[in-house]
């Protein structure tokens, strides 16, 4: 599987790690599985780390159709909430800009993505300047593209 989520109801966190290529399925697959997760709150930041992803594989249509099906899950989310995505290439970057444009008109969930790691572990409100800390501080598992 190209990704793992973990929550982290004392920091009131959704981490999202995501490794290898991923597609449209894919990412509506993380967004199935968090809103199914049992720790779930959608009041939590969500924060993507693509420190192991290769390519993002996805169109413009296919995030739109992806958006309009997840419609009865975006709505959980009653509150503005924010979604913070680590996005370490221009590739990775525009992928993330488009998903953005397609998913904030359609529901309360706002997007910053970010090309600098500190930068986006700042803005998630984290101590830590690394994922590899945050990691550590989490206690999770080392993820990466062998996963």
């Amino acid at each position: 599987m190209p990704f793992d989520i973990t929550v982290h109801a004392a920091r009131k966190l959704a981490y999202f790690r995501f490794s290898g290529r991923l597609d449209t399925k894919a990412c509506a697959q993380a967004f199935i599985d968090y809103t199914d997760h049992p720790g779930f709150d959608p009041s939590f930041l969500m924060l993507s780390d693509s420190r192991f992803l290769d390519s993002v594989d996805t169109q413009f249509s296919s995030l739109l159709s992806a958006a309009l099906s997840l419609q009865p899950r975006m709505r959980l989310f009653r509150s503005p909430a924010l979604s913070i995505i680590h996005a370490r290439s221009e590739t990775l970057y525009g992928s993330a800009r488009m998903m953005q444009q397609v998913v904030e008109p359609l529901s309360r969930i706002r997007f910053e993505v970010l090309r600098d790691e500190t930068a986006a572990l700042r803005h998630a409100r984290q101590p830590e300047a690394r994922f590899q800390d945050l990691e550590s501080a989490l206690e999770l598992q080392p993820f990466s593209s062998q996963s």
